[in-house]
């Protein structure tokens, strides 16, 4: 069941989303979400606000619903192209501007970070596995590259594919009013440890990993890392850029000589996941109790050297904290939050 904020956030174009069918299956549809958020039946302090959005959602959907609107931006390219980008959402980041489309997200880098454009498609495209097993387990976690364009004002612009009913971290974030269930949660660090470890095999430290490059598919708790690339780096060799997030929460990589390794990363799901609970430090883990011991530990400690390592005491931490893995479904969907 959807929580308070999660109906509350809804738009009027997602009405359809919750009130899926004909007028007879959206009224029905009506009466049991009613029946359950009526402040006579429900103690939410917020259930007389829901009841009244979601009588608001359910006449829309009988008329036929809201189409999200047609969102688009022209960029020039560097021999006077125009390309025409149409997309769902935008979002703004340290590093450039990130628009999500139907079927692809496309990054866009400023003249100030022209280098790390370009750099993305390659690195992406020289994503090396040790067999096919391998390549089929994790091509579908890493970003399938598509157009990259210079552009007209210096700037770059990478386009990858973007995996169906996936959603920004960021968004989803947003979409839970700043604080995801701590149950989903465990799943998201899941999937960002197995990504970590491929990138410690694969000789590579990405040092942008966020909620600005992370895509998540809640109905197949699958992670997507799509964002970021022009800043990956060589295990053992000096990055020549690095986002803020990544400085601020690594600061040791800012001294003289210092070089990627992987605890950049393995730090970054850390922080990455404190995003997702709503704090900013483990230690309101440990002292507020909102989280099981075993996984506020494991934030608030200082992460292993080698992710493989750091791999095998989350899934301790794990286990610890929730028992034997089992799915925990999420009710957001993507057409909830874009559209469309």
């Amino acid at each position: 069941m959807q929580t308070a904020d999660e109906i509350l956030n809804l738009s009027a174009a997602q009405a359809g989303t919750l009130f899926p069918g004909d007028a007879a299956e959206i009224k029905k549809r009506f009466h049991s979400l009613a029946m359950s958020w009526h402040p006579d039946r429900s103690s939410d302090p917020k259930s007389e606000d829901v009841l009244q959005k979601l009588v608001e959602l359910k006449e829309i959907a009988l008329k036929g619903g809201v189409k999200a609107p047609t969102l688009e931006t022209l960029l020039k390219t560097d021999d006077g192209k125009t390309f025409r980008l149409k997309f769902l959402k935008e979002s703004v980041t340290d590093s450039g501007r990130t628009f999500i489309g139907a079927k692809t997200v496309s990054f866009v880098h400023g003249a100030d970070l022209s280098d790390i454009g370009r750099a993305e498609k390659a690195r992406i495209e020289n994503l090396k596995f040790a067999n096919d097993t391998m390549r089929k387990q994790m091509e579908i976690l890493l970003p399938r590259a598509g157009k990259s364009e210079a552009l007209e004002d210096g700037g770059h612009l990478t386009i990858v594919k973007r995996p169906g009913g996936s959603i920004l971290l960021k968004d989803l974030i947003k979409h839970h009013g700043g604080q995801i269930p701590v149950k989903h949660v465990a799943w998201i660090v899941s999937g960002m440890m197995n990504i970590v470890c491929y990138l410690e095999w694969a000789g590579i430290v990405h040092g942008a990993i966020g909620p600005e490059t992370l895509m998540i598919q809640p109905e197949r708790h699958s992670i997507h890392l799509l964002g970021g690339w022009g800043f990956a780096t060589k295990i053992g060799e000096r990055p020549t850029a690095l986002p803020g997030r990544t400085t601020e929460v690594y600061p040791r990589i800012a001294v003289k000589g210092q070089t990627a390794t992987p605890e950049i990363d393995v730090t970054l799901v850390r922080s990455v996941a404190l995003d997702c609970l709503g704090k900013t430090h483990g230690g309101q883990l440990l002292t507020e109790g909102t989280v099981p011991k075993p996984f506020a530990n494991w934030i608030s400690l200082p992460p292993a050297t080698r992710a493989t390592a750091d791999y095998e005491a989350w899934m301790t931490a794990l286990v610890e904290s929730f028992g034997p893995r089992r799915f925990e479904k999420m009710s957001c969907t993507a057409a909830e939050i874009y559209g469309a």
